[in-house]
């Protein structure tokens, strides 16, 4: 399998894709251990595998929080990225705390994560903002991973999973959903950061996208399709329950466990600052001044969400344009 350091890429493995296996757990509690105990085996090898305190990059979501309760015996430091004036007694701080984890807090302006962005885009030759997005984390965080042991994040659960994706409407369509995420992001081809550059040349080997592993998609591939989706009495869809009920089971708060999370809302906020600088230089443009403007405190809402990752690209577009020129 091809990977670097404690990081899969199986995407990159001359067999992929992997042959379909018979989809054999149809029972969602029954499909959530297998993912409890086999995040906890992950977790508990990456950590053993080098020397220093682990540190969880924490987002306060269920796959981070999973990552962290599966790592919560080690003694690690949690290490958050916050962006503007979001509170340093945030969401991932109270899964800290929950734990009796020490919890570290980088906070990042609005601009300056903006600013990152853009040189994250030149830099990267891409405008992916979840690519982008990654690199800003990267550059905020460097500083304070230095010198540590293991660095275990929660990336790869939804492609593992097909979270965020509505439900699948048969088997093959669920299969060929996993392989089609895992083979475009699972691969050391992706545009990513350096991260020996930026955090120090000893990280590579330390980094470890915990669920970005042929392991857990050997499991939920076995996963009857039916049992990764719940509309509950309200109509409300659950996406990746199993997972959902093993960050539970792991000891992940119920209300964290089954927190929702728009993809706009990812990456710490990163996003939502790129968003916010894309809107800015908007305003600058010719004919503009007609156009609403938005609120002091203004969010992004579910509706609006293709519309402003569309701007997001076009903005990061621009920078790779003029580094072009």
């Amino acid at each position: 399998m091809a990977n670097a350091g404690l990081t899969e890429f199986p995407a990159d493995d001359p067999s992929w894709p992997p042959p379909r296996p018979q989809a054999d757990v149809s029972a969602p509690d029954v499909a959530a251990k297998l993912i409890a105990q086999w995040l906890q085996a992950r977790v508990d090898d990456a950590v053993s595998r080098a020397t220093g305190r682990p540190v969880v990059l924490l987002s306060g979501g269920a796959d981070s929080s999973a990552v962290l309760a599966a790592a919560a015996e080690r003694n690690p430091v949690a290490v958050t990225v916050l962006i503007g004036d979001t509170p340093a007694d945030s969401a991932a701080a109270n899964v800290a705390r929950h734990f009796n984890v020490a919890h570290e807090a980088v906070q990042l302006s609005v601009k300056d994560a903006g600013r990152h962005a853009a040189t994250a885009a030149r830099v990267l030759g891409v405008a992916d903002p979840w690519s982008v997005g990654m690199a800003v984390a990267m550059m905020a965080l460097g500083p304070f991973l230095r010198g540590r042991g293991t660095v275990l994040t929660g990336e790869g659960a939804d492609t593992a999973t097909m979270g965020g994706h509505p439900p699948a409407r048969s088997q093959e369509e669920f299969d060929n959903g996993i392989l089609a995420e895992a083979g475009k992001y699972w691969t050391d081809r992706r545009p990513a950061v350096n991260i020996g550059e930026v955090v120090d040349s000893g990280a590579p080997a330390r980094w470890c996208r915990t669920m970005q592993h042929s392991g857990l998609l050997a499991i939920t591939r076995r996963i009857d399709y039916r049992a990764m989706w719940r509309t509950d009495s309200a109509g409300r869809t659950w996406d990746k329950v199993p997972l959902r009920m093993a960050a539970a089971a792991l000891g992940v708060p119920e209300d964290v466990a089954w927190r929702p999370k728009s993809p706009i809302q990812r990456s710490a906020g990163i996003l939502d600052a790129m968003l916010a600088a894309a809107c800015e230089q908007a305003r600058g443009l010719p004919g503009t001044e007609w156009g609403p403007r938005p609120s002091a405190g203004w969010a992004p809402r579910t509706s609006q969400e293709a519309s402003e990752v569309a701007a997001i690209q076009f903005w990061l577009a621009a920078h790779l344009t003029s580094a072009a020129q």
